[in-house]
């Protein structure tokens, strides 16, 4: 049986509990006894990114990595802090190494795409995100990486439609919502920026905005109709306890 002292059993509880200075000072404990204890030295690693020492979070990832080069944690732990020391190229560098192992890996994926678009390789970041989704094509940190590309290039129609794909797979984007209705404001599309507001998708606000055409009314107006069929299936007063008998 496992004792509660049981070093990583420690480890967990001050994880868990984000007592990161006294899980750096254990992890040190564990160092003296044994400098090539791999469980000390990745929490080592992750502790320093708790702690924001990133340079730190480095040294003991590398400590890790020259064991093995391939150790898919400390590759993850020294992207985090080289994404957060602004370095780049060699985190894209980590990336490779992790999709060497596993090329399905989407987060390494999407981690590669957002460094390359830091260094304004935009064609390279594209060409990342779509490798994510074709591993997942339903991956919505790929999709709002899409959308953001796009936006940055000031390809707002683009944009419009990664941010649509990205709210069709999950409606509560409500950071999505607000991206995609500033994109058909700046391109003056005010009828399909007041619909995305209202969290409509595109087939939608189409087809509302066709069937406005038709009926020779508003948006709003052919919205709040179209609304009130919707409640027309079912009566809207029915569990109201003041109705009268």
């Amino acid at each position: 049986m496992v004792g509660i002292l049981e070093p990583s059993n420690v480890i967990n509880l001050l994880y868990d509990s984000k007592i990161f200075e006294e899980m750096y000072d254990y992890c040190q404990v564990l160092l003296k006894k044994n400098p090539a204890d791999i469980l000390a030295l990745q929490n080592m690693a992750l502790t320093c990114l708790h702690l924001e020492e990133f340079d730190k979070a480095l040294l003991y990832c590398d400590e890790v990595l020259k064991t093995n080069a391939d150790d898919v944690y400390a590759l993850h732990n020294k992207i985090h802090a080289l994404e957060n020391l602004r370095r780049y190229d060699a985190t894209i560098h980590c990336c490779n190494k992790l999709l060497r192992v596993d090329a399905s890996d989407t987060w390494a994926l999407n981690s590669a795409g957002l460094a390359s678009a830091e260094l304004d390789r935009y064609e390279d970041a594209i060409s990342y995100f779509k490798r994510a989704l074709q591993q997942d094509p339903h991956n919505v940190t790929a999709l709002l990486n899409m959308a953001l590309i796009y936006e940055r290039r000031g390809l707002l129609k683009e944009s419009i439609h990664w941010y649509n794909e990205a709210l069709t797979v999950d409606p509560s984007l409500t950071e999505a919502v607000t991206a995609r209705t500033g994109a058909y404001d700046s391109l003056g599309l005010n009828d399909e920026s007041f619909l995305a507001a209202q969290g409509l998708l595109d087939d939608d606000i189409s087809r509302i905005i066709s069937d406005a055409k038709s009926n020779g009314c508003t948006v709003f107006h052919q919205l709040c109709l179209d609304d009130m069929r919707r409640l027309g299936k079912k009566n809207p007063h029915e569990n109201n306890p003041f109705k009268k008998d």
